[in-house]
């Protein structure tokens, strides 16, 4: 059982926090200058819990998107945020940057699916147990029957010499795709093709109608299908523009659905094809080959449709000579609200996910808001919504930012600090990408800390969190957490977070009586606050490295 560290409160212990981080500091051999010694100081572990025993409280109601609960947490972001001397930087000269949101939920009772092939009777598939689908945002009623392709993993990545349409026609059928991606790919690049999102943007170009993905054996170990069918009964959440237009969803895809594994085995009935045996090569990393399929799935998906607002919280620390750039600090607020008891607690508080990554971006501009010398750039604090819905608040603050885009330099995410033990090493999730990687190398050694690569790709974490939302539009990001390394040789890291992941992750388990190691939160949240102001004093802007996958994607030069 994890040890739970005990913090006295008072100056003495506050004292000798910064005594120890000062000394771990100037044991490199390198040390900084006082005035940012002295912020970093600020941020200790009583602060880092103050934030988080509020925001992870029960009253909050876990956060939901459209929830007084939420609305709660913003305004306090913003007041905090305010107190520090800020400047609100949301819509007309507010804290809050309203985002208009369509939620769109599958009505179980009127949605049904089925497979057909040639001679025999309908094989109807059970919602739950074999299938669950969001719903489509586009329209309350869908019928459709079409043929089915198995697609492999459904990806198009001609720089990676893969090409799952290249033999295969899905104009006017329903594409079906395993989910990932194939294991021989870089870490990051296998992350952005196995994210739900790219794939359907592949059928849809390629003229697909509908899209059935596959939860595999990679995937049941990180979301069993219980916790999956259960994610899926919150619905979907899209922003939508100034049209009532949702994005990032495809009209053409009228039909998007995922079968469990378990079930899997009834698409590929009358092929050559079977499950386990895909299952098999996904598994083991071999080559997984599309093939046509003699059925057609016919699907009937009804859904409600409900229309609200959630708002992103923006404010702005200006900076010295370069102030018209800047550097993004992001953290979602949201978690996933009330849901179905367990235990008999149903409330989600998400401390970890995310209350303690929004006490780190708090701590961090409560040390810059410290020093006596700004640095050259400006520093923008987001806390941004519904991102357990998707990325939805980041990407839309991504694609309609309140200062000028083209300013808008680096982002460093923090999607929860690390709260389970006491950490040696840190995982940069797609600093290595750009010059970012420099400003996480200087502060990981100033701390006495080591970088270690991504230990479990498979989680594709770099596409699971708001560093991604600006990728997409071109900006540098990185989201670092702790690694697997422990201070105490007789703690197991990858023990402690693989049972986080099992028992805590999404559940209401995620609360305030879960052991928390507050001084690895605040060692975390220093070094955050390292990675950005290096970003923001740097006498050059990050950029891409040459050639680099995202670069050549998305970036701007």
């Amino acid at each position: 059982m994890l040890r739970v560290m005990t913090i006295r409160r008072g100056f003495l212990s506050v004292s000798l926090f910064a005594l120890c981080a000062t000394t771990a500091l100037s044991s490199q051999g390198s040390r900084l200058d006082s005035d940012v010694e002295r912020a970093l100081a600020t941020i200790t572990p009583e602060l880092i819990r103050a934030h988080v025993r509020f925001l992870g409280d029960d009253l909050l109601q876990g956060r939901g998107p459209g929830t007084v609960g939420y609305d709660i947490a913003a305004r306090y972001v913003a007041a905090s945020l305010e107190a520090l001397g800020f400047q609100p930087a949301g819509d007309n000269n507010t804290f809050f940057q309203q985002v208009p949101l369509l939620e769109t939920k599958p009505n179980v009772s009127r949605t049904s699916a089925a497979l057909e092939l040639p001679g025999e009777a309908p094989v109807a598939l059970v919602y739950g147990r074999d299938y669950v689908t969001r719903g489509q945002a586009f329209e309350a009623e869908v019928d459709l029957a079409a043929p089915l392709v198995f697609l492999g993993y459904g990806i198009e990545a001609p720089e990676l010499k893969h090409d799952d349409y290249r033999t295969s026609d899905v104009r006017g059928k329903i594409a079906v795709v395993l989910s990932g991606a194939p294991a021989a790919f870089p870490a990051t690049a296998r992350a952005h093709y196995g994210s739900g999102f790219v794939k359907a943007e592949a059928a849809a170009k390629h003229g697909a109608v509908g899209v059935v993905g596959i939860a595999s054996h990679v995937l049941d170990k990180i979301f069993p299908w219980p916790a999956l069918v259960k994610d899926y009964q919150r619905g979907a959440v899209q922003w939508v523009d100034k049209n009532g237009t949702p994005a990032n969803v495809f009209r053409q895809l009228r039909v998007n659905i995922t079968v469990g594994s378990a079930a899997a085995g009834l698409l590929f009935r009358g092929s050559s094809l079977r499950a386990e045996d895909i299952f098999a090569q996904d598994s083991k990393g071999e080559a997984v080959v599309p093939s046509p399929l003699p059925g057609r799935l016919r699907a009937q998906i009804s859904s409600d449709h409900r229309r609200f607002e959630s708002a992103n919280v923006a404010a702005v620390y200006k900076g010295g000579g370069r102030a018209g750039e800047y550097v993004v600090y992001s953290a979602h607020i949201d978690h996933v609200g009330v849901g179905d008891p367990v235990n008999g607690d149903a409330i989600y508080n998400g401390v970890l996910d995310n209350a303690s990554g929004v006490a780190g971006m708090l701590g961090a501009a409560k040390a810059f808001s410290t020093l006596q010398q700004r640095p050259n750039r400006s520093v923008l604090f987001l806390g941004v919504t519904a991102e357990e819905y998707g990325l939805i608040g980041s990407d839309y603050f991504a694609r309609n930012p309140t200062v000028p885009a083209n300013g808008i330099v680096a982002n460093v995410n923090i999607d929860g600090l690390p709260m389970l033990y006491d950490f040696r090493d840190i995982v940069s999730f797609g600093g290595e990408h750009s010059t970012v990687a420099s400003a996480v190398q200087r502060a990981t050694r100033r701390m006495g800390l080591e970088l270690t690569p991504d230990p479990l790709p498979e989680q594709m974490f770099f596409v699971r969190s708001d560093q991604y939302s600006f990728v997409r539009q071109g900006v540098p990001a990185v989201f670092t957490a702790e690694g697997l390394k422990t201070v105490d040789a007789a703690v197991d890291g990858k023990k402690i977070l693989d049972e986080w992941l099992a028992t805590r992750y999404h559940q209401p388990s995620d609360d305030l009586n879960q052991p928390i190691n507050f001084a690895a939160a605040a060692k975390g949240a220093q070094l955050q606050f390292l990675i950005g102001h290096f970003l923001a004093s740097d006498p050059e802007a990050p950029r891409w490295n040459p050639g680099d996958f995202f670069g050549k994607r998305f970036g701007k030069q």
